[in-house]
């Protein structure tokens, strides 16, 4: 918790990403569930990431302590990190928010800007559970 991490970080896992600002109810509401799925997901190999683009204010970019609040507030212990340009949403899809995206555990895009099934999520895990380190 209150750890600088970086996208490369996660190289070897499967990503759920989910971008969206703290002051967007929708990436509010839907934090509790992204918890969930994480405690489920992350033996397997997957990792659930929230990505907030802008905090507490609109226009703004995400702080640390937008980013520390926005867990705390949601009881989260996944990883949530900041994008303070919107580069990763702009490089990937439309850029509106929130969005949700599912990485293969080798870099491979399954879902871009959609809610993936349960069975996409187990197909970005490692073949022999996670991670798998290059």
């Amino acid at each position: 918790y209150g750890n600088e991490r970086h996208l490369h970080d996660f190289c070897g896992w499967g990503l759920l990403i989910y971008v969206g600002a703290a002051w967007d109810p929708a990436t509010v509401n839907v934090a509790a569930d992204l918890e969930t799925e994480y405690q489920v997901t992350m033996a397997d190999g997957v990792v659930v990431l929230v990505i907030l683009g802008e905090g507490y204010t609109v226009y703004y970019d995400a702080t640390h302590a937008d980013l520390a609040q926005f867990a705390s507030d949601g009881g989260l212990t996944l990883p949530v990190l900041s994008d303070p340009e919107w580069t990763f949403s702009a490089n990937l899809d439309d850029g509106y928010i929130p969005s949700t995206h599912l990485v293969r555990y080798d870099g491979v895009i399954l879902v871009v800007d959609g809610y993936p099934s349960t069975a996409d999520i187990a197909a970005a895990a490692p073949p022999y559970g996670g991670p798998v380190w290059w």
